[in-house]
């Protein structure tokens, strides 16, 4: 996987960043460390505004964020409606009533094949079943963040964080950060070679690179 990074300058605190994946996905990133996030990439235009208190690191915060569902309700919403997985509901739900003696086996089979496989009619459908419409059934429907925002958070994020805690680590070369960051890299370096079958030469020079972070780390 190919991957380019770069920082395009920075104006009155306002740093730009450009990141590129496999020569196809980039984005273009807008950060001010007062909590301003703004992104326009090929998979949409997201931002937010998180509010800055006092001696918080909000560089440090993003190239750290592990909780990509925490990220996705900042910048996006849950509104895309999830056809596939809405018809899964209400087929389950059709078997749960069955198997627990509220409906026929007659009508459980009319609900099972008149359901819709075609997404946008499986709601004006399960309003006109009386099962459905008595039991909340607007409830199974099921809501998501658009595709194209979860393609954003698990493709191109993922690289300003890395760009962002390298340029950490090379800020604090000396520091338990500095070290760590070194440390995982080394690591992940080892895994991707192991998965390679590099030849011997190359698992020396990852070797050497871990023992190097190591050595760093019991200074």
């Amino acid at each position: 996987m190919k991957q380019q990074r770069q920082v395009i300058k920075t104006v009155n605190g306002m740093r730009t960043f450009f990141v590129r994946k496999d020569g196809f996905e980039w984005g273009y990133f807008f950060i001010n460390p007062n909590g301003l996030f703004v992104a326009h990439t090929d998979y949409g235009t997201y931002g937010y505004h998180w509010p800055a208190t006092e001696g918080w690191d909000f560089l440090k915060f993003l190239a750290n964020a592990k909780d990509m569902e925490y990220i996705l309700g900042k910048i996006s919403r849950r509104d895309h409606f999830d056809e596939k997985r809405t018809i899964t509901n209400v087929l389950r739900k059709i078997c749960e009533w069955r198997r627990l003696g509220a409906l026929t086996m007659e009508r459980a089979r009319e609900l099972w094949d008149d359901c819709p496989t075609d997404g946008p009619e499986i709601m004006p459908w399960l309003m006109e079943q009386r099962e459905f419409y008595e039991s909340d059934g607007h409830e199974l429907a099921v809501y998501d963040y658009p595709s194209d925002a979860r393609a954003f958070v698990e493709e191109l994020f993922p690289i300003l964080q890395a760009h962002l805690r390298e340029e950490r680590s090379q800020a604090e070369p000396n520091t338990w950060h500095g070290s760590m960051y070194r440390l995982s890299e080394a690591l992940r370096r080892c895994w991707m070679e192991r998965a390679r079958a590099v030849v011997p030469k190359g698992r020396l020079e990852w070797l050497k690179e871990l023992a190097g972070a190591l050595l760093d780390m019991l200074h």
